[in-house]
């Protein structure tokens, strides 16, 4: 639930987003599996918190991530069912945090460059 204290931004485009706080609202942002399993019909928002000045802020987060033999594929339902290919081929858990542990531990690795799914797209010439 958030306070009317603010500070969410998203970014898209290259430009920061500022999300108004709304009472009763709950802001789930969602993962790299969730964007793989839905076939990147929900996609992982780049987001960043930051403290209004003269207010305190609060956030908590809650991360709950699936065992690493666990395998990922985009779901028939939002893929196959609706006569799209998919646009990640499947891998397990595993993988991606070690994909992601590799890119963390490169110096020259931007932070924005580490959750991303790229090692596991299919290239668009290949759909279909």
């Amino acid at each position: 639930m958030g306070d009317d204290a603010g500070g969410l931004e998203y970014e898209k485009d290259g430009s920061w987003i500022h999300v108004p706080p709304m009472e009763g609202s709950l802001v789930v942002n969602v993962g790299s599996t969730i964007q793989a399993l839905t076939n990147k019909k929900l996609v992982t928002a780049r987001h960043r918190v930051w403290k209004p000045k003269g207010r305190n802020r609060h956030s908590f987060a809650f991360f709950y991530n699936i065992g690493g033999e666990k395998w990922i594929e985009p779901l028939p339902k939002f893929a196959e069912e609706i006569g799209e290919a998919p646009k990640y081929k499947g891998f397990f858990y595993k993988e991606l945090l070690q994909a992601r542990l590799k890119k963390e531990r490169n110096p020259l690795t931007l932070r924005e460059e580490v959750l991303d799914l790229d090692q596991f797209a299919i290239p668009v010439e290949d759909y279909n």
